[in-house]
């Protein structure tokens, strides 16, 4: 199946999940560099030429000031597990207002931090009774996260994998190819152990991607808890 039908299918599958009087809040999570924001595009459009109208959101938005999110060292893994994203200001101003929604269009935070700047930018939209969130991000089934998402959508994508797409994405971002594979060695990847091993994200999720070739991505329905 090809990545366009994938995604098309997946839409479908997400609107049967719609609940009744509200907007549809879809969580996509996965370790940095495994598609997220690619997905989300691609369901959003998918979505739309549906007639369904779609609001992006990601945790990228949502950084904490400097002072904050390297208080632990500029790389630390725990820092940046714990330290780098606003997520009470993420679940309260993104997410739970949708999810609570009971009269529209309902307005949400798109943004809430300049990361370059590194100073607060607050961003808004509004979504109707029948439109779609799609929030994407990492750790982004975090407990104070978890209650507002309707269908949690779990990106796999193998290491290796991974470092080979962030080595071209982050190049001009830190200079050359061993110094991505250091920072995500040093700092990103043992954050997400962390994660996992906190929260186990897959075992929480409503639908698994395999998404070690973009070009032709899987997924399939899994049991809450499963």
């Amino acid at each position: 199946m090809s990545a366009s039908e994938t995604h098309h299918s997946l839409a479908d599958h997400l609107l049967a999940r719609r609940p009744q009087g509200r907007p549809l809040v879809v969580g996509i999570n996965g370790m940095a560099g495994s598609g997220k924001t690619t997905l989300a595009g691609a369901l959003a459009a998918a979505l739309e030429g549906r007639g369904v109208a779609t609001c992006r959101v990601s945790v990228d938005d949502f950084h904490n000031p400097k002072r904050r999110r390297y208080r632990r060292g500029e790389t630390s893994p725990e820092g940046y597990y714990r330290d780098s994203i606003d997520y009470r200001a993420f679940a309260q101003t993104a997410l739970r207002p949708v999810h609570e929604a009971s009269s529209f269009p309902v307005r949400c935070q798109t943004k809430l931090f300049d990361l370059e700047r590194d100073e607060e930018e607050l961003r808004f939209r509004e979504l109707p009774e029948d439109g779609a969130l799609l929030a994407e991000g990492v750790f982004l089934f975090r407990p104070e996260l978890l209650p507002y998402l309707d269908v949690r959508v779990f990106l796999r994508a193998e290491v290796q994998v991974v470092l080979e797409r962030v080595q071209r994405r982050d190049l001009a971002l830190l200079g050359s190819a061993e110094a991505v594979t250091r920072r995500y060695r040093d700092k990103y990847l043992p954050g997400e152990e962390l994660y996992l091993a906190e929260v186990a994200p897959e075992r929480l999720a409503d639908v698994l991607v395999d998404n070690n070739d973009p070009g032709e991505p899987r997924w399939w329905a899994v049991p809450r808890g499963g």
